[in-house]
Parts: structure tokens; C-alpha cells; sequence
């Protein structure tokens, strides 16, 4: 990827890195979450984005039945979900606080995608202001449905 693609958020030690390359979201897991998932780099078009939200309390982007990955309950949740609207790709650490969920229309490879980053509250900001004014941002919520 160019040098000139503007990261949203990185630190060192976190679990996934995201980055804005034209109209993607990239999805970057670290090696040892690509080997525990079996899901490398995902790219994912902003265009599908439904819904941005922050979870205070993580537990709450799990939904259906882990396909692939590894699950610690309040520890780590790192993998893919299967459920009847699709496939989720998670990579949550629930005791480092609040997740990032982004709910895709029904287009792509995932439905949703759960991911521990440093300051999610900022991340859903920066992230809807990259989408345009038909997504807000409005406290721990950030969508298009008004709900």
C-alpha cells in the first residue's frame, strides 16, 4: 500500500490496524490473527457501510456461532461468526474496553466486523466523516438509519 494512504488508527500492540486506500476499508489483521482466523488483509467497500457504532460493552457484536478462531469469553474473541444474515469477522479484546463495529449492507464477504483499536469513539468520528454526510456521528452511535 502507498505511503500516502491515510491510517485512521495504529498503535503498536493492538490487534488490527484499519486503513482508508480510495474507496476501501482495509482490514489488516496481524500475522498471528491471520494464522488464528484464517483471514488475511480484507478489503471492503465503504459504499456497503450501513452502520458505524462503538460497543461499551463488547460482548454485544458476538452473534451466531464462531465458524473459525479462537474464543476466551471476556478474554478474546478472534475469528469468524456465522449466523442467518451473513458471516461477522471479529477481533475483540473485551477487557480493553469499548469495540468498533461496522455493519456492511448485504454485498460482501462480511456482514459485520468487530475490532479492538485504540480510542473507538475518535475512530467512529474520523470514520464517518470519511463517509459523508449521510452518516452522523451521535454520542457512542454512528449511523444512516436514524436509530
Amino acid at each position: 500500500m502507498d505511503a500516502d494512504v491515510p491510517v485512521l488508527r495504529e498503535a503498536v500492540g493492538e490487534m488490527v490496524r484499519l486503513i482508508v486506500d480510495g474507496s476501501e476499508l482495509v482490514v489488516l489483521p496481524r500475522r498471528w490473527e491471520r494464522i488464528a482466523t484464517g483471514v488475511g488483509a480484507e478489503r471492503l467497500l465503504l459504499d456497503d457501510v450501513d452502520r458505524v457504532e462503538v460497543q461499551a460493552a463488547p460482548w454485544r457484536c458476538l452473534r451466531g456461532e464462531r465458524e473459525h478462531g479462537i474464543s476466551i469469553p471476556d478474554v478474546v474473541w478472534l475469528g469468524t461468526w456465522r449466523h442467518p444474515f451473513g458471516l461477522d469477522l471479529v477481533a475483540v479484546r473485551p477487557r480493553r474496553g469499548p469495540c468498533l463495529q461496522v455493519d456492511f449492507r448485504p454485498k460482501g464477504r462480511f456482514a459485520r466486523i468487530a475490532l479492538t483499536v485504540p480510542e473507538p469513539e475518535a475512530l467512529g468520528e474520523e470514520l464517518a466523516a470519511l463517509l459523508g454526510p449521510g452518516i452522523t456521528f451521535q454520542g457512542r452511535w454512528v449511523g444512516s438509519s436514524g436509530g
